[in-house]
């Protein structure tokens, strides 16, 4: 931005991933920031309650100054932080527990409102067929769709093919065979209203337009709800006087994919989400549903230990020689013929061998992605600036390709 008299940049929730954009010219926003800041000599402020674990390794290795706030806004104290082992606990209707089923029930009684949280947009993450077992792909990608009940339509969460749900089983032809499995906000909503019918009950997550979101919000803050649903949009920005009770229904939900840093991740919407309850003078309480209680992440929301978790998930890293102590760079092939794409792949890790670490060229995770096929190949550095030849080399070598695609994304924060 051209800006004549730029005195300071402040990147809020600096530890968020959105900041990256993946498609067309790739770059991070906060980092972007912080080269323009020392460009023209000005300070850049970086916020966040959960920083990244690149932004810690900076405060360690004294590149940043730290500022530590010490304690809520305002007479706001830390909530209660109750685990739930679902191991153990009873599991009631709506993926609830006896435990959080209970505590909901005391915070209505005092006329408080409750957030319940998933990070699972939709009613079901599948459909499959009881007779032979046949599950509902998106003809695009190979993922599964996802039923939206209230839209009455199976969805990709990564191209948007939407088509009706099937009564019929498209594989064997057995009508009323088709089930939903998982749990999404909307099932959630759907088991709390049977649970307790007489609490008004909203969902938010994406689905809604930000005119219905502001919507909702403003009920929540007139006190015309008593139970809000929703996805990560929910996990900051919001205030909500009355909230006092937050439920996270699937504490463990992100933990299981190949991101590195799902860990990470999990524990940054964790401690985001707790906290949005108890932000005024009653003290919240904040309810974690696992099936993993000794996880590092239950276990330092539990002890409201933030150093601790930093400390072994830098140490984690380190062992393994990942970021923030190595750099990585992901090279993603794509095209529709996929003999094109692994002949592409191959030809980019024969040029690479030997001269730096290199990983693949493997399938990506999401293999296929609006009917292309996707290779990924990762290389391992100490430092990129070694290895900015061989980048440019590779990036000029394949930009005029018409039938693949070659993506180069440094220091990536996806790895789909």
């Amino acid at each position: 931005m051209p800006f004549k008299n730029l005195k300071m940049i402040i990147v809020d929730e600096e530890h968020e991933s959105s900041y990256k954009q993946d498609s067309g010219m790739i770059y991070n926003a906060r980092d972007m920031a912080i080269v323009l800041g020392k460009h023209v000599d000005i300070p850049v402020v970086l916020c966040t309650a959960t920083p990244s674990l690149e932004t810690m390794n900076n405060i360690q290795q004294k590149k940043y100054n730290h500022v530590v706030l010490k304690r809520r806004f305002g007479e706001a104290v830390m909530p209660d932080i109750i685990v739930a082992d679902m191991r153990k606990d009873e599991l009631k209707k709506a993926w609830m527990s006896t435990c959080l089923y209970e505590k909901i029930c005391e915070t209505l009684a005092k006329q408080q409102q409750v957030m319940l949280f998933l990070n699972r947009r939709g009613y079901a993450r599948l459909v499959l067929c009881k007779q032979c077992g046949h599950k509902v792909n998106c003809p695009n990608c190979c993922t599964w769709l996802t039923e939206h009940r209230v839209l009455g339509a199976m969805l990709c969460h990564y191209c948007a093919y939407s088509c009706e749900i099937p009564r019929e089983c498209p594989s064997c032809q057995e009508y009323n065979t088709m089930s939903p499995y998982g749990v999404g906000i909307e099932r959630i909503l759907e088991g709390i209203q049977e649970l307790i019918p007489t609490a008004r009950s909203v969902v938010l997550s994406s689905d809604i337009s930000a005119k219905q979101a502001n919507s909702i919000v403003e009920q929540v803050l007139q006190g015309e709800v008593d139970i809000i649903i929703g996805t990560q949009i929910i996990a900051k920005g919001h205030n909500f006087p009355k909230l006092t009770l937050v439920g996270v229904i699937d504490a463990d939900l992100g933990l299981g994919n190949s991101d590195l840093r799902a860990t990470e991740k999990t524990y940054q919407l964790l401690h985001q989400v707790s906290g949005r309850s108890g932000r005024y003078k009653e003290k919240g309480q904040v309810v974690l549903q696992t099936y993993d209680p000794e996880s590092a992440v239950i276990k330092s929301l539990l002890s409201s230990n933030r150093d601790d978790f930093y400390s072994v998930e830098l140490k984690t890293r380190k062992v393994a020689e990942m970021p923030p102590y190595m750099r990585l760079v992901s090279i993603i092939i794509s095209g529709r013929e996929e003999i094109g794409v692994i002949a592409v792949a191959n030809e980019i890790v024969a040029s690479m061998a030997g001269k730096i670490t290199v990983w693949g060229p493997a399938p990506a995770p999401l293999s296929l992605l609006n009917n292309m096929h996707r290779y990924r190949v990762l290389l391992k550095v100490t430092s990129i600036s070694a290895i900015k030849s061989l980048l440019s080399e590779c990036r000029e070598k394949y930009k005029k390709l018409r039938n693949v695609r070659v993506v180069i994304d440094v220091d990536p924060m996806n790895f789909i």
